[in-house]
């Protein structure tokens, strides 16, 4: 099940960890700065799949949604098991979030333990 959180045409500025785990989106009607917190367990930049989106697996569950989606959450993630699973179930899938962010230039992937926060 996906849940979308942002709309919006954006292209990821920049990312970084500094003391939480940070994505700056920017678009002609401003910056929005994603703060996924100090607890993010995987990252996976996609290069590819911004011109080529069908590859992506999210592509057909977007819908109508899928030039404009931004920012969205996976909440029955087969990643997050997958992780729970090749860790011995070091990280619980329960306390985790997925989530994806699908800009004009690059697709992340992000897990983390904490809640997204928009700035």
């Amino acid at each position: 099940m996906v849940k979308i959180l942002l709309k919006g045409k954006y292209d990821i500025q920049s990312f970084y960890l500094k003391d939480s785990f940070e994505v700056i989106l920017s678009s002609e009607q401003g910056t929005k700065r994603l703060n996924f917190g100090d607890r993010v367990v995987y990252t996976k930049f996609y290069e590819e799949e911004v011109t080529n989106r069908i590859k992506f697996p999210y592509y057909n569950l977007l819908g109508e949604n899928r030039r404009t989606t931004t920012l969205l959450q996976e909440t029955d993630s087969q990643l997050i098991k997958q992780i729970e699973s090749d860790t011995g179930s070091f990280y619980s899938a329960e306390e985790l979030k997925h989530y994806v962010i699908i800009a004009e230039n690059y697709i992340m992937e992000i897990v983390s333990y904490d809640e997204v926060q928009f700035y």
